[in-house]
């Protein structure tokens, strides 16, 4: 599977099939406690679906992945106020993403470590502006450094599954 095919059906199947795993590596995620004292801090695994949607459908596409993957966990497993922390993080991650896809410097696991660390400051963005403390912003050290190292593992898992696929991860994809 070097590319994706172009019959619109199938691509709307496979992209649920993805946004389905997406939303199923959320949940297991809500279910894995990590021993960390820091909020926020999460393994990001259900950004594997999306990493993989926007290498092997389309920019299109993972966007639908990602919004699906962010109101299903949201409000199946979480809560609006959950909704609203995810919704600033995953923005700025997945723009982070699109912008860095092609860059011929940066890889895949480049590419989710910035996405995780941007979704980290989406969410202190938010927590400054619907809490109105400003002081969250002291836990951004601990967040880049824990979003480099998830973002990281996610990157690698990724690529394991693209590849796994037939896909090739190169920016310059004919």
């Amino acid at each position: 599977m070097k590319t994706v095919s172009n019959d619109s059906t199938y691509r709307l199947v496979l992209t649920a099939l993805i946004a389905a795993v997406g939303m199923l590596l959320g949940y297991i995620e809500t279910l894995v406690p990590l021993p960390i004292p820091v909020p926020g801090i999460k393994l990001g695994f259900a950004n594997i679906a999306i990493l993989f949607t926007l290498y092997a459908v389309d920019t299109r596409m993972a966007a639908f992945v990602a919004v699906a993957k962010l109101l299903v966990v949201a409000f199946t497993f979480g809560s609006p106020f959950m909704a609203l922390f995810s919704l600033g993080g995953t923005a700025l991650a997945f723009v982070a993403m699109v912008l860095l896809k092609n860059s011929k410097r940066i890889g895949l696991m480049g590419v989710s470590a910035a996405a995780a660390v941007c979704h980290n400051i989406g969410q202190l963005c938010v927590a400054t502006f619907a809490l109105g403390t400003p002081s969250v912003w002291t836990l951004a050290p601990i967040l880049v450094v824990a979003g480099v190292v998830t973002g990281c593992i996610t990157g690698l898992i990724a690529s394991l599954v693209l590849k796994s696929f037939g896909v090739r991860e190169a920016r310059n994809q004919p």
